[in-house]
């Protein structure tokens, strides 16, 4: 789950203005096949959509390993291509889009959403409500293993009470004679 490429694009002459990739999964021999593929899906998707179309996703299957997503936003006189593969989370793959707008330091954004599990906010309450479900369950089965344990405690002292009365009787009945 990685993002391969951030393109911005001219929308009037369809001219790639910047362009960054990150290829790393792919072998020497195959990255730069993979990187003109990409950039030939970018312009042939370009020259079907029409230049007012705010966002698109699309998803392309490259061979049956490899899925790809692209989101495809416009603004302004730019069109931006984010191109993760098919699992990326797609909220924070809109994060970055938007990131995309704002920077054009395209090697640390693809560095800094190389993983989006850390960029995912909902994925991190989910691993915080789990931590907390966990300590909830240990200390619920503390209170049952003590609940337990108070019980044999009163049962014991009930005993021990029992024993007492009639130890307690015992005394009385030999002392009772003197």
């Amino acid at each position: 789950m990685t993002v391969y490429a951030i393109i911005r694009q001219d929308i009037h002459t369809e001219k790639i203005i910047k362009e960054k990739f990150n290829l790393e999964r792919f072998s020497i021999f195959t990255a730069g096949t993979v990187k003109n593929f990409i950039r030939s899906i970018c312009k042939d998707i370009s020259k079907r959509l029409p230049k007012d179309a705010e966002l698109r996703e699309i998803r392309e299957k490259m061979n049956q390993d490899t899925n790809i997503k692209i989101i495809i936003q416009v603004k302004a006189e730019n069109r931006i291509f984010v191109i993760t593969d098919g699992d990326y989370n797609s909220s924070v793959a809109y994060k970055l889009m938007g990131k995309c707008f704002e920077s054009n330091n395209y090697d640390g954004l693809i560095n800094e959403y190389k993983n989006w599990e850390t960029k995912d906010q909902l994925k991190k309450i989910e691993g915080e409500l789990e931590k907390c479900n966990a300590i909830v369950l240990e200390g619920l089965s503390n209170i049952l293993e003590r609940g337990e344990s108070l019980s044999d405690l009163v049962a014991k002292s009930e005993n021990l009470s029992l024993q007492t009365k009639i130890l307690f009787k015992a005394a009385k009945k030999k002392n009772s004679c003197c």
